[in-house]
C-alpha cells in the first residue's frame, strides 16, 4: 500500500482494535513502514478519533451538532490538500468514514433528538463515502447532496437526495425512502442500488443489485417494482416510470474512476466530464451534442487526456482556459 493509497478499512479496524488494546494488523504494520508520510496520517486520524471518544463520553451533547463539529474539523485538515492534489480524495474518504463511524456511536447515544438531520455534500470533481446513523453507507459521486432524517413518530427514514450515489440501506423494520428533486421516490427495507438523479439529467436511473425497490412518482399513481439486475428510468417530462436496457456493471463503473461509453452521445459524455473533473463544458455547435456517439471506457487521467482522445476519435477541437473548456468541430 502506497502513500496515495490510504487503507480505509484498515485504518477503522486498527484504531477501533487500538481502543481494546490488540496489535496492528500485518497489513498496517506494512503501511507504516512504508514511509514517515504514512505514520504522520496516521497520526492525525488518531487525534481525531481520540477527540470524538471524549465528546461521546460527555454527559449530554446534540448528536447532530457534533457530528457536525467533527465534520468541520475535518474538512479544515484536508481542504489545503485537496486543492493541491486530486490523489488527496483518498485522505477525504478516510477522514468521511471516521467521522461517520463516530455519528452512528452518537446517534445510538443520543436521547435528545429523535429527529436529528444529517447532511452530507460533495462538490464537482469530489466522491465520498458516508455511513449513516442507521448504518446505511453511502457512496456518493462529484455534485451530489443528501439530507438524512429519522423520524422516531412516523417510523420512517426519510432522504431528500440529488446527484449520484451507490446506497447500502441498513436492513431495519423501519422503511428507507428517498425522494428526489423530480418528484421520484425510492422506498426499500435494506437493498444495494445505485440512483442517479440529478436536477439538469431529463431522467432518473435507479440500478438495482440486491434486495427490492419500489419507485413511485408524486405526480402520478405510477409506480414499480425492480428486481436485481435491472434499471429503471423515471423520464421527467412524460412523468413515466420503465424499465431500461443497459449492463448494472457499466453504471457501477464510476466507482472504479471509469466511464463505460455505450453508444454515449457527445453531450451526455460533457455532462459527466464536468461533474467527474470540475470544469464547464460549453459545445459552440449543438448539433454536435447528439449526432456524436462513443463507445468506450474512459478511465480516470486528467482533462487535457481525456479529450484528446476524444479529438482523436470524432472531429472535434477544443480550447482549454482554466476551467473552462470550448469544443468545436474541426
Amino acid at each position: 500500500m502506497s502513500e496515495s493509497n490510504i487503507p480505509k478499512k484498515e485504518i477503522i479496524d486498527h484504531l477501533l482494535s487500538k481502543d481494546s488494546g490488540q496489535p496492528p494488523s500485518p497489513e498496517m504494520e506494512n503501511w507504516l513502514n512504508e514511509s514517515d508520510t504514512n505514520n504522520s496520517e496516521l497520526t492525525k486520524f488518531s487525534r481525531i478519533w481520540a477527540g470524538s471518544k471524549k465528546l461521546a463520553d460527555a454527559a449530554a451533547f446534540n448528536s447532530v451538532a457534533a457530528f457536525k463539529k467533527v465534520d468541520d474539523k475535518i474538512q479544515q485538515q484536508f481542504s489545503k490538500r485537496n486543492k493541491l492534489y486530486r490523489i488527496s480524495i483518498a485522505v477525504s474518504s478516510v477522514a468521511a468514514v471516521l467521522l461517520v463511524v463516530f455519528g452512528i456511536k452518537l446517534f445510538l447515544m443520543s436521547s435528545g433528538s429523535q429527529n436529528g438531520l444529517v447532511s452530507v455534500r460533495t462538490e464537482m470533481g469530489d466522491r465520498s463515502t458516508v455511513v449513516l446513523p442507521d448504518g446505511t453507507k453511502v457512496r456518493l459521486n462529484g455534485g451530489s447532496s443528501l439530507n438524512y432524517r429519522l423520524n422516531a413518530k412516523n417510523h420512517l427514514r426519510s432522504v431528500s437526495f440529488s446527484g449520484e450515489a451507490f446506497f447500502e440501506v441498513a436492513k431495519s423494520k423501519t422503511p428507507f425512502e428517498i425522494s428526489t428533486t423530480s418528484g421520484l421516490k425510492v422506498k426499500v427495507l435494506g437493498t444495494k442500488f445505485n440512483l442517479k438523479a440529478y436536477p439538469t439529467d431529463g431522467e432518473v436511473q435507479t440500478t438495482l443489485i440486491e434486495g427490492s425497490v419500489a419507485l413511485s412518482s408524486i405526480h402520478s399513481s405510477q409506480s414499480l417494482k425492480i428486481s436485481p439486475g435491472q434499471i429503471a428510468t423515471y423520464d421527467k417530462a412524460s412523468d413515466n416510470l420503465s424499465l431500461s436496457k443497459g449492463v448494472p456493471e457499466h453504471i457501477l463503473s464510476w466507482m472504479d474512476n471509469k466511464l463505460y461509453m455505450d453508444n454515449m452521445d457527445l453531450g451526455e459524455v460533457c455532462r459527466r466530464l464536468e461533474r467527474w473533473y470540475s470544469v464547464t463544458i460549453w459545445i459552440k455547435d449543438e448539433s454536435l451534442r447528439q449526432s456524436i456517439h462513443y463507445t468506450g471506457v474512459l478511465s480516470e487521467e486528467t482533462i487535457v487526456d481525456v479529450l484528446d482522445a476524444l479529438c482523436q476519435l470524432s472531429p472535434i477541437q477544443y480550447e482549454m482556459t482554466g476551467k473552462k473548456v470550448v469544443i468545436t468541430k474541426k
